[in-house]
């Protein structure tokens, strides 16, 4: 592990930051100077044009062989590729749907790369101007702010277009009409996809899955998912002090062979590493598991499927439907927006929100706004930056549905059954049925009570 692994950043300069560091020249002066840990792989289209694809992108096509071929436009293209990835080429810049692979720009965009620290690092500033600690719910950098005044992260529905002598950000159309005869088109399309998904991370890239698994809707139907495209399917489940106990109960009753990853030595130098990589972006359960050596137990030959991105395929308390108004402003964007800013903003994330509010009313929805913030902010903020950490680990880690494609399908889910997460029940109830015969997210008052218990003991065992 070192720091900056698998990182990249696109300028007029080269910059290699140790003897692993490469650089490709694009053109117009450009360089892409990156980790040789980070996959870069070169395509044409069929005028001709490269591009350079950085990163994990995962076809959902079942057409393995031919991967890329006939590639005619590529930005709608690339509307079926999930995973984290960033390409490169004919004077523009994009990244997957969400932007997990972490695109930030400076204030003079004169710059590109997948890190603010990274990038922070390369303008010669060392401490960052914000900081997250203290126990909130929103413990991330709105987007577009990041822990640096003068450095910002790009939407997920945005692209860099290069201009004389910097990067322009250009708004890109991620939210697309599909129309459906039935629910069971609908239903055809996302399933096949999600297993098109994991075939080409076991079948084409050669992983051995693992499965998060918790007490919830969405791990379950990961497992079904994996299990589904391979039997032999494992599971696991980090243990943490305040943790769920229904997280704990429900994977043991699913699976005996589920792999419990309990808590090791407190490594200072592991916490160390992981807060120089993220920039403290990523203040979450998984900075507890790697300085508890939680991540040591997996390989590079793994995966690890998370779930991130399905709460899109239904409604969640993360999506704040529940949130009323606080403030009025002038401008109705605005008061909308800080609809959704919970008492305990800090000044910086503020200010980050109301730029999300201009950005919000530039660009007219098309979809309910809950579901464009959950996009915008707890993936493409919160799920980003622990996904950018996590790039120290030595498996893959993979959220399904990474994909314009998915995405849009999982939006046009029918409300009625979004609110009961009928898409994940009906994958299971066709596909692995016996996981049906297990609660979720259930514990009674006891275990409640235990949990809390257990919570504040561990919190103090583990100071």
């Amino acid at each position: 592990m070192e720091l900056h692994q698998k990182q990249f950043v696109v300028s007029a300069q080269k910059h290699h930051l140790n003897s692993k560091w490469r650089s490709i020249s694009v053109g117009n002066g450009l360089h892409i100077s990156y980790c040789s840990k980070l996959p870069v792989k070169t395509l044409n289209d069929c005028k001709g044009n490269i591009y350079y694809l950085l990163g994990w992108p995962v076809l959902l096509e079942n057409n393995f062989k031919n991967e890329y071929a006939g590639i005619q436009e590529i930005e709608s293209d690339s509307h079926k590729w999930a995973g984290r990835w960033c390409l490169i080429g004919k004077d523009q810049i994009f990244s997957d749907a969400s932007n997990l692979i972490c695109l930030v720009y400076d204030k003079s965009c004169s710059y590109l790369a997948s890190s603010p620290v990274l990038l922070n690092s390369l303008l010669n500033k060392k401490s960052p101007d914000y900081d997250l600690q203290g126990k909130y719910y929103h413990n991330w950098f709105i987007v577009p702010g990041t822990a640096y005044s003068n450095i910002f992260k790009m939407f997920p529905g945005e692209k860099a277009i290069r201009l004389k002598n910097s990067w322009g950000i250009r708004y890109r159309q991620l939210e697309l009409n599909y129309r459906f005869d039935s629910y069971e088109d609908l239903y055809n399309d996302l399933s096949e996809s999600f297993l098109n998904e994991v075939s080409y991370l076991v079948l084409k890239l050669k992983l051995k899955p693992l499965v998060a698994l918790s007490g919830g809707y969405d791990s379950r139907l990961i497992l079904a998912i994996a299990s589904t495209v391979k039997k032999d399917v494992r599971s696991y489940t980090h243990v943490f002090p305040s943790m769920k106990i229904s997280d704990y109960k429900i994977p043991k009753a699913i699976s005996s062979e589920n792999l419990f990853i309990k808590p090791s030595v407190f490594k200072k130098n592991l916490q160390t590493l992981f807060d120089q990589h993220s920039g403290i972006h990523a203040r979450d359960a998984d900075r507890f598991f790697f300085s508890h050596q939680q991540w040591q137990s997996f390989n590079e030959n793994q995966v690890c499927l998370r779930g991130g991105i399905l709460e899109l395929a239904g409604e969640s308390s993360a999506h704040l439907y529940e949130r009323l108004p606080d403030l009025k402003f002038q401008n109705e964007e605005d008061t909308r927006i800080f609809n959704y800013a919970l008492s305990d903003f800090r000044n910086f994330q503020i200010q980050a929100t109301k730029k999300y509010a201009t950005y919000c009313s530039n660009h007219p929805l098309r979809t309910h706004f809950h579901k464009k913030y959950y996009l915008d902010q707890r993936i493409g903020g919160w799920l980003s930056y622990i996904e950018q950490s996590l790039t120290l680990a030595k498996p893959l880690s993979h959220n399904l549905g990474n994909s314009i494609y998915q995405i849009n399908l999982m939006k046009s889910i029918p409300s009625n059954m979004m609110s009961v997460k009928g898409f994940h029940l009906d994958f299971i109830r066709r596909n692995a049925p016996s996981l049906l015969n297990f609660p979720f997210n259930s514990s009674s008052k006891v275990d409640k009570i235990k949990a809390l218990l257990n919570s504040k003991i561990n919190s103090f065992l583990l100071k």
